[in-house]
This record gives structure tokens, C-alpha cells and sequence, in this order.
């Protein structure tokens, strides 16, 4: 409730701050989320200011319903609400429902008063039509109660950017980690809760594959209800020197940690946080100002004893109903052999569980490998998941090859996909490996550390690279989802590979390609310059020479235009020319010749040379039917020469093609982004509208 509060008056309070354009702005997207009608926004001039006497937004279909706004400070007291009926009246006489808005906060009694004079207004004109009359702070609560109804609400909070950092606060724009359908709970949970009660920071630390992840997520959900909301964090995205601009879990956004801290009740989670904990625990403390409460988990103390829980191993009660939760449990003497050798530790549990259910073991294989008790319990741990992960060793040494070689907890779908669908299938079906999203997979750091010591003696780093050679090819050159997954998981290790290749060799040249296409080049061009001259190309007989060559060319131009702040004509003429100039028949492929043409279309666009450029684009779609970027190219600019004609052929090309992934995915977000002005609304409900998914 004191989030809802906060947040509506911060709404308000944003919303009185909003001069006359800027509250029309934000009006049409907040009144077609009250109406679910698209509205065009007709009260501001070409200088984007607002025009006395018009109409402010009219509905895009039949002008029914319209909307009036209102930025007056005296707005309930003068006669504007009715000013607005009367030139509403002279522009769009045919209106049905009016909506009156003004961000200013009204009085009850003014409200009722203006309220009494627009009916009186409307009575006398005996045309039946209707209205609804919204004050700053009835306006905020409206957006508050549609603020997980519709996509309109963050178009909304663009225009209040304060309102938006509240926003992500609440629990369904944060979402925890969803526990496993088979979590079992445990007792320690209540003890944590009775712990959480005598401190605000508690510190929970145990070995790797203890549950501690788990049981914070299980706790915080039997929490929820005596907190105003809860923040989930990894604590590899937390600075703890700076928690002024924290990275919330699962989203794009920050929020200013500090700040929250002073204005609600929070339950937070710091998730795997081993580096830095008692600064983390200073700065809490210090902006800790409503009760809010926070679990941080590691795995050593770093904390003294009030502020500490030790996480062990689950009860044999806990035990026993992980290892008979299954279609395939063991057998009364089994599981007494089972509870007495694995010790409580719930991700041996899980692996054992899955090796037996995937016909990998039996129990009895388990009770063997498990059978360690003259070793302590840590090596014993890590002895036993190294001999289940051995197990898979012969069945899935290929995958385990591209994970040691990556050598990272999180991983690539696609990569592992494209090496064997069916092996990545059964390192989900064993435990190995568990499904985070659509592109990401997860590796527990207990289970990583058991496949590099079976297999580090077996690593081939030949056919690493040979597969991640062909997956570079493909994906580099679609420049699609595999390409901007793959990357910011793996930029790193991937890119320490450069050094250690020569300067002719092909993957050194795709993975400097990569970071080129995958990286924001322009904050560091002298870096990325450089990495494309240490390489040797061969722009005439290799298609991704060429490419880089262009890129280089790109960098060069985006470096000069940064310095003087607008293209230098004589340096576009220079690299028309070289590009030119390239003999790219040697490649023997149309696709390259084409790319150089599209190269040159684009140059030639730059310096005005429009009618030259067309023939030359064109010239490169007859070469290649699949260039999308010389497609993209021609409808921007048809779209600056205002011809609906060509450009909308051009667009149909792009988001209808036969495949719709084979466009790449900086293209396709260009047309859809082409399209958004209100003339090509017909374009809109056929690509985003009828095809919401490709969307």
C-alpha cells in the first residue's frame, strides 16, 4: 500500500510539472489505454507546440471520441472545460465522448463544481454526448491501476521518469526465480524467517549445491505479504560500493538501491554475493530507513554471529522426500543405505535422482558410487558428482568439450543445439544442465567443476573451434538471434581466442566480426579500428573481409562525424571510391558483389546523390533477392521522398519474406520501426497487429 501511494503521488507530482506539449504527448498513449481506440495527436504545430482552439486528440476511426487537455493552474476554477467543449464543437462537432484532462490536482469541491458546469454545457446542446473529466492524481491512479494491463503503460512513463523507477519496484515487473514443481521445503526456512526477525541483514552461507539459491526464494515467497514489494539481485550485477544504480534480476533496468531503501519496506535478495558483503551491509544499514529486511547468500561467513545462518545438509526427513519424489524411488533398505551415504545434499539428490530415472544407474549403481565415507564430507561431494558425471562422459563427451572449452555457468541454447539437439535434450534430462529462457542455459558451478575434472585430460580444442567456426559463419552472416545471444555470454572468453590465432586465420576474422556487429563500437572506435588492422585481410577473395573492410570504413566515418558533428562529404567521396574499387569478381559471388554495391548506394545516399543511389541499391537487390539491408536501405529512403509506392513494397519485403528468421534482426526492428507513424497504420495491424508473434 505505501508503494501504491508513493508512486500515484509521484505520478501526480510529475504530471504538474509537464508543460502543454509534453502532457498532450503523454495524454494520447494514456487515452488509448482508457479506450483500447488508436488516437492521433492533433493539438501541437509543426515546432511541436500545443495550438489554441483545436482539438488535442482525435480517435483515428470515425472522430467519435476525443480528448481535450488542460495544463492551466486555474483550470477548475475558470471556464477551460467548457472552452474546450465549445472548440471541440467548431472542429469535430460529430463527437460522441469527450475526455477533459488536466494535470493539475483539483479540489473535491472544484471538481464537483466543474463537473456541474460541463453537464449544464452538454444538457443544452441536446446532442447526447458524453464525458469524463480527469484531474492530475486521477489520472495517476489510473495509471496505477493499468499498470500490468497493457504495454501503453511504459510509452506513459516515458514522460515521468521518476514515476518509472517506482514502477519497477513492484512485484510483477520483478520477478523472482521461479522454485522447482519438486522443491521440497524445509525447516530451516522458519528458522531463517525467525533469524530475519531479530536482524535486518542476514547472511545465509553454505557449500556450493546446499540450497541456498532455493531457500531464499521459498522464504521470500512465505514473506511476501509484510513487504511492500521484493527485489531479487544477482550479486555479480551488484557494485556494492555503489548501490546507487542497481541491476534488477531478469530486467533491463536499475534502480537507485539507496534511494528505495529510504522510502519503503523491502525484502531483498542478494543472490551468490562472495566478494564485499560487509560493505554491502554498511550501505544497507545506512539508507535502511522503513524496516526493510535483506538476505544475502554466499558461500563462506564474512558476517559475525548475529548476522549470520549456516545452511547444511536437509533433514532425513527432507531427504527421504526428495529421493522418493520420483516414478522410479528406491526401495526401503535402498533408501536407508541412500540416507546414510549421499548425506542431505540436495543437488547429489537431484543427480542421482536423474541418472536412475534416465536408465544411466540404478540404485544400487548409486549406493556404490556414493559409498565414501572414509573421505571427508567436501571431497566426498565432490567425488561422488564427478563419478555421476562420469557416467555421461562417453554419451556426452562432444557437448562436454564445448563446456570446458567455454568454461561458464551460463550458456548458449543455440550454441549447444547446433552441435547435437539430442545431447542437449539429455543434459536437461540429467541435471547437468537446467532451462533458463529460450537462449540460456544454466550449469550449476558444482556440476562445471565435476565435467572439467572427468574431462579436462579429454579436451579437444581443434574441434572447438571448428564448431564454433561454423557457428560463427552462420550466425555472423544472418546477424540473428544466435549471433546477439551467443555473444554477451560468451564476448569474453571468445574474444581472449584473437591473440592466440594468426592474423589470416578465419575465426580470428569472425570473431572480430562478432564483437564489431554485437558491440556498441562507437564509445571505443579506436579499439575496435584496431582490432581489424591487426588482421591480414583479403577483401577480394574472402566474403567477411570484405566485410570487416566495410566496417573499418563505417568506424572511420561514425570517428570523423563524431569529431566535427556532420558527415564530411570529401571523406564519403573517399571511401565510395575505395569500396568501388574492390575486385570482388574474384570472389565469385553474386552476394558479395552485391554487398559492395549496397555499400556504395549507401554512400552515395549520404553525400545526396539519390537517384544514383536507387540504381545502384536496385542493382544490388537483382544480384541478391535476399538483401535486406539494400531493401531497408531504398524504404527509408522512399520514405524521406514521402513515396508510399516504393516504400511499401520494400517494407512488404522485409517482414513477409519466406522465411522470416533469415532477416536480420537489426532489420527487421528498422521496418517495424519505419512503420510507426500513424500514415502507415494499415502496416502496423498487418505485421505487429496480425502477426503479434513475429513481432
Amino acid at each position: 500500500m505505501r508503494l501504491k501511494e508513493n508512486f500515484i503521488k509521484k505520478v501526480a507530482e510529475e504530471l504538474d510539472n509537464l508543460n502543454g506539449s509534453e502532457f498532450e504527448a503523454l495524454c494520447r498513449p494514456f487515452i488509448e489505454m482508457l479506450t483500447g481506440m488508436e488516437f492521433e495527436l492533433k493539438g501541437q504545430n509543426l515546432e511541436m507546440k500545443a495550438v489554441r482552439g483545436s482539438v488535442d486528440l482525435v480517435e483515428d476511426e470515425n472522430y467519435k471520441v476525443i480528448g481535450q487537455c488542460g495544463t492551466e493552474k486555474n483550470y477548475f476554477t475558470s471556464d477551460k472545460p467548457t472552452d474546450d467543449i465549445d472548440s471541440s464543437n467548431r472542429n469535430s462537432p460529430d463527437y460522441k465522448m469527450i475526455y477533459l484532462f488536466c494535470n493539475r490536482k483539483a479540489d473535491s469541491e472544484d471538481f464537483n463544481n466543474t463537473q456541474v458546469k460541463i453537464e449544464k454545457k452538454l444538457n443544452g446542446q441536446k446532442k447526447g454526448q458524453k464525458y469524463k473529466l480527469y484531474d492530475g492524481p486521477r489520472i495517476a491512479k489510473q495509471i496505477y491501476e493499468h499498470r500490468y494491463k497493457t504495454a501503453k503503460i511504459e510509452e506513459i512513463l516515458t514522460y515521468l521518469p521518476g514515476s518509472y523507477r517506482y514502477y519497477l519496484l513492484f512485484p510483477q515487473t520483478n520477478v523472482l526465480p521461479n522454485l522447482p514443481s519438486e522443491y521440497e521445503e524445509r525447516p530451516e526456512e522458519d528458522e531463517v524467517a525467525k533469524a530475519l526477525s531479530q536482524t535486518d541483514f542476514l547472511q545465509i552461507y553454505g557449500l556450493s549445491g546446499i540450497g541456498k539459491s532455493l531457500l531464499s526464494i521459498s522464504v521470500a515467497n512465505n514473506l511476501a505479504s509484510e513487504f511492500d514489494t521484493i527485489l531479487w539481485f544477482n550479486g555479480e550485477d551488484i557494485d556494492v560500493k555503489n548501490i546507487h544504480s542497481v541491476k534488477i534480476q531478469r530486467m533491463e533496468g536499475a534502480v537507485n538501491l539507496a534511494s528505495v531503501l529510504q522510502l519503503f519496506k523491502m525484502l531483498i535478495i542478494v543472490d551468490n554475493l562472495n566478494n564485499g558483503v560487509d560493505e554491502l551491509k554498511n550501505s544497507f544499514e545506512k539508507y535502511n530507513k522503513k524496516g526493510s529486511k535483506c538476505i544475502v547468500t554466499s558461500l563462506q561467513q564474512n558476517l559475525v554471529k548475529e548476522h549470520i545462518f549456516a545452511l547444511t545438509y536437509v533433514s532425513e526427513e527432507v531427504t527421504r522426500k526428495i529421493l522418493l519424489n520420483t516414478e522410479m524411488p528406491p526401495t526401503t533398505s535402498q533408501l536407508k543405505q541412500l540416507m546414510k551415504q549421499i548425506n542431505g545434499y540436495p543437488l547429489l539428490l537431484e543427480l542421482a535422482k536423474k541418472a536412475v530415472l534416465s536408465g544411466n544407474m540404478t540404485w544400487n549403481d548409486v549406493i556404490n558410487e556414493s559409498n565414501l565415507t572414509e573421505i571427508n564430507d567436501s571431497q566426498r561431494n565432490e567425488v561422488f558428482a564427478q563419478r555421476i558425471i562420469g557416467r555421461y562422459v562417453d554419451k556426452l563427451g562432444d557437448m562436454f568439450n564445448l563446456i570446458v572449452c567455454l568454461d561458464s555457468c551460463d550458456v548458449s541454447k543455440i550454441f549447444l543445439s547446433e552441435k547435437s539437439r539430442l545431447r542437449l535434450n539429455d543434459l536437461f534430462t540429467y541435471a547437468v544442465m537446467q532451462d533458463v529462457s529460450e537462449f540460456k542455459s544454466q550449469i550449476h558451478q558444482v556440476v562445471l567443476a565435476s565435467i572439467k575434472a572427468v574431462f579436462n585430460t579429454k579436451v579437444r580444442d581443434d574441434e572447438y573451434k571448428k564448431h564454433l567456426t561454423g557457428f560463427l559463419k552462420r550466425h555472423v552472416h544472418l546477424r540473428d538471434e544466435g549471433l546477439y545471444t551467443f555473444m554477451p555470454l560468451h564476448r569474453d572468453k571468445i574474444h581472449s581466442l584473437v591473440s592466440t590465432l594468426s592474423a589470416e586465420d578465419i575465426l580470428r576474422h569472425l570473431i572480430v566480426m562478432a564483437m564489431v556487429y554485437t558491440i556498441d563500437t562507437y564509445s571505443n572506435q579506436d579499439f575496435y579500428l584496431q582490432l581489424i588492422n591487426d588482421l591480414r585481410l583479403d577483401v577480394e577473395h574472402q566474403y567477411i573481409d570484405l566485410c570487416l573492410f566495410i566496417e573499418k570504413k563505417e568506424i572511420e566515418q561514425s570517428k570523423v562525424k563524431k569529431e566535427y558533428g556532420k558527415d564530411d562529404n570529401q571523406f564519403v567521396e573517399k571511401v565510395y571510391k575505395d569500396i568501388s574499387e574492390i575486385e570482388t569478381i574474384k570472389v565469385d559471388s553474386n552476394e558479395a558483389l552485391s554487398l559492395r554495391l549496397h555499400h556504395e548506394g549507401k554512400w552515395l545516399s549520404i553525400i545526396g546523390e539519390s537517384e544514383e543511389s536507387e540504381k545502384i541499391l536496385l542493382k544490388a537487390l537483382e544480384l541478391n533477392p535476399k538483401s535486406y539491408h539494400s531493401m531497408l536501405k531504398l524504404a527509408r529512403d522512399y520514405n524521406a521522398q514521402d513515396n508510399k509506392e516504393k516504400f511499401e513494397p520494400m517494407i512488404h519485403a522485409i517482414l513477409n519474406p519466406e522465411t522470416f528468421d533469415e532477416v536480420p534482426i537489426s532489420v527487421r526492428l528498422s521496418a517495424y520501426e519505419a512503420i510507426f507513424p500513424k500514415k502507415y497504420q494499415h502496416l502496423q495491424q498487418q505485421y505487429i497487429d496480425n502477426q503479434i508473434e513475429n513481432f
